[in-house]
């Protein structure tokens, strides 16, 4: 451990990872909130987590390993939770280049996320065969048999 305590590998307690590991989670913890309301609020549910989790330490992986992996699952869950971005934060542009060619760009403006805008931009180029419609076809049973007598329509060919 590198700040040197020592913690008890069997039924470690919140106090002692709390000396152990406070600066470690607090920066965790920091990656995730801005400063304010919701990091003191993301602490909690951290600290809440490893309260409840704890217990469940069977030594597999290092003590650390174990707390900061706990620590980030509860903020990857927070943040997956509060950040979806609404259609004001994300701008999508489509410019034609050329004849062959349309650039797709986004631009993510999130000031409680990042310090400034951020845009990314891709490329589209003219394709060479015939386009098809995306469609989720989970659950559609009957996509199976269409793409049986399909493939059996091209293998007489």
């Amino acid at each position: 451990m590198r700040e040197g305590r020592t913690i008890s590998l069997v039924n470690p307690s919140w106090s002692e990872v709390r000396a152990a590991y406070g600066p470690a989670l607090a920066r965790i913890v920091a990656s995730y909130a801005p400063p304010g309301a919701d990091r003191e609020d993301l602490a909690q549910e951290v600290a809440m987590a490893l309260v409840r989790a704890l217990p469940t330490f069977r030594g597999e992986a290092s003590l650390r390993t174990y707390v900061m992996r706990v620590a980030r699952n509860v903020c990857l869950r927070e943040a997956m939770r509060h950040r979806a971005w609404s259609v004001e934060q994300v701008g999508e542009r489509f410019t034609r280049r050329s004849n062959d060619a349309i650039e797709y760009s986004a631009t993510v403006t999130d000031p409680s996320i990042w310090t400034r805008p951020w845009t990314m931009m891709v490329p589209w180029r003219a394709a060479d065969g015939p386009l098809f419609e995306y469609a989720c076809h989970e659950g559609n049973y009957s996509m199976t048999n269409l793409l049986t007598v399909s493939r059996a329509v091209d293998a007489q060919r």
